[in-house]
């Protein structure tokens, strides 16, 4: 497998604060559509259930409690999850959440909260590569020094380089914005086969009046 290197270019402020702004609009785009997937398709569903189950269908009432399912998955994935910076207590629940692949997340020198726009950043590449993994264990490692922080994400599964270079995934679309915030990242094979993606971002540590 070919390395992937994300653009390695450490913003100036401005720069690094217009990437922020970015990215809370992005959060609250996703926010909105969580909200419209709620108060339209969930509803529109509940509904149908409830006239399935009144004329005694059961393939249909089924059928419309499996898409409740899917679409109950994607609000939650789609609602932001780090706005104040809690990336450790985020990647716990998304590992709580996650079923077929059995997720442990250890952090080391992790403030309770960290900028939360590299928090965004982690928490979405560590939930693409999930959603990319094909494999059954995934370890995620999270650690900050001198104020920058690593991120490392390791699976035994077959290898999911091409989403990362594919550039409507996920997972590009997120390594890209690691990059604005001065971030950069390296996606190749694992030391005991399966996939490893590396993050590293500078600068996540909150000023004092922030904390």
């Amino acid at each position: 497998m070919t390395p992937v290197t994300s653009v390695d270019a450490p913003p100036r402020a401005a720069a690094a604060t217009r990437a922020a702004e970015a990215l809370a609009e992005v959060e609250a785009e996703r926010a909105a559509l969580s909200g419209l997937l709620h108060d339209k398709v969930f509803q529109s569903l509940l509904a149908a259930r409830f006239l399935a189950e009144l004329n005694d269908a059961p393939d249909v009432r089924d059928a419309v409690r499996d898409a409740m399912t899917e679409v109950t998955s994607a609000m939650w994935a789609l609602r932001p999850r780090t706005a104040e910076g809690h990336l450790v207590r985020a990647l716990g629940e998304l590992a709580d959440r996650r079923t077929g692949v059995v997720v442990a997340v250890r952090a080391g020198g992790v403030p309770d909260r960290i900028d939360p726009a590299a928090a965004t950043v982690a928490y979405r590449v560590a939930q693409a590569a999930l959603d990319a993994c094909q494999g059954t264990t995934m370890d995620v490692r999270v650690e900050v020094r001198s104020g920058t922080l690593t991120v490392s994400v390791c699976d035994d599964g077959v290898a999911y380089d091409a989403a990362a270079y594919e550039p409507s995934s996920d997972l590009t679309r997120w390594l890209a914005r690691a990059g604005t915030l001065g971030g950069c990242a390296r996606v190749g094979d694992g030391t005991a086969g399966g996939t490893t993606l590396w993050l590293e971002i500078p600068n996540v540590l909150l000023a004092e009046g922030e904390k």
